[in-house]
């Protein structure tokens, strides 16, 4: 989620294999997440998105 403003937006959700993420890094221009998979136990990921300024 992004703030901007006052206003939330919504940057990756479950559509885009999020689940239960367990933290957030900036490497450069690029956010990492991992997502631990907890609760579900199945294919854990490791998402990348590009930051733009």
């Amino acid at each position: 989620m992004a703030v901007r403003h006052n206003r939330r937006t919504v940057l990756l959700t479950a559509a885009d294999g999020l689940s239960t993420p367990t933290s957030v890094a900036i490497r450069g221009r690029t956010i990492l997440v991992p997502s631990a998979a907890c609760l579900t136990r199945s294919d854990p990921d490791l998402l990348g998105a590009p930051l733009h300024h």
